[in-house]
């Protein structure tokens, strides 16, 4: 499997039939938006990562609780269209 770099992967997918491929590469989280089957461009969240875990709530939103090499646990959400981080 060398479509990426991958340790692990989360699909979320949300109501409007996007898939959000979560995954960690080199210590880092990625995601790529993928639309009628074709992936978009590799984004990355946030770098220096041991573990994550994604899902989507009821309103459609994703939810992405991390925890960095440092031991910090880190909540982001995305809701309209844009990133929201809490250290925890």
């Amino acid at each position: 499997m060398n479509f990426y770099d991958f340790h692990s992967q989360v699909f979320v997918h949300k109501n409007n039939g996007q898939i959000w491929n979560f995954y960690i590469s080199n210590s880092s989280i990625f995601y790529t938006i993928i639309s009628n089957n074709i992936p978009k461009k590799k984004i990355k969240l946030i770098d220096n990562i041991k573990t994550y875990d994604a899902a989507i709530d009821t309103a459609g939103n994703i939810d992405l609780v991390c925890v960095k090499n440092n031991n910090e646990l880190i909540y982001f959400n995305y809701s309209n269209n844009s990133w929201k981080r809490k250290t925890i």
